[in-house]
């Protein structure tokens, strides 16, 4: 897999020591909101908006704060086991990627929602 830059910056931030080919980890809800933070302070831009509230070990909710200061937009709950890569053996930037990729889907899958809404909403009448 080829290592993107927000990958490699997330992984520096999260252990700069860390070899991303070693073997992957198996992460629980807040490994990855660990994660998540990292991204935020490596600068990720899409990582910016997005937050995880674990509800408990394996089930969460993904939050995405639109720019405009609009709602907070929240996803359905989530699952941790659909965000471990679906190999048999899987290095640590593998299982980065899956599992914050998976949360970045799910941020843009509340913005599509969103865009959804509006577009089929009556236009407000004064």
């Amino acid at each position: 897999m080829p290592h993107v830059g927000w990958l490699l910056d997330t992984l520096a931030e999260w252990d700069p020591d860390a070899d991303p080919h070693d073997e992957g980890p198996q992460f629980d809800w807040h490994d990855i909101e660990g994660l998540l933070g990292m991204a935020h302070n490596a600068g990720v831009v899409w990582a910016q908006p997005l937050a995880i509230w674990a509800l408990n070990a394996h089930e969460a909710l993904i939050t995405l704060d639109l720019p405009d200061g609009g709602p907070r937009l929240c996803s359905l709950v989530e699952e941790v086991t659909f965000y471990a890569p679906s190999l048999p053996k899987f290095t640590v930037a593998d299982a980065v990627w899956c599992a914050l990729t998976a949360v970045r889907d799910t941020g843009a899958s509340l913005v599509a929602e969103l865009e959804r809404t509006y577009s089929t909403s009556p236009a407000p009448t004064s």
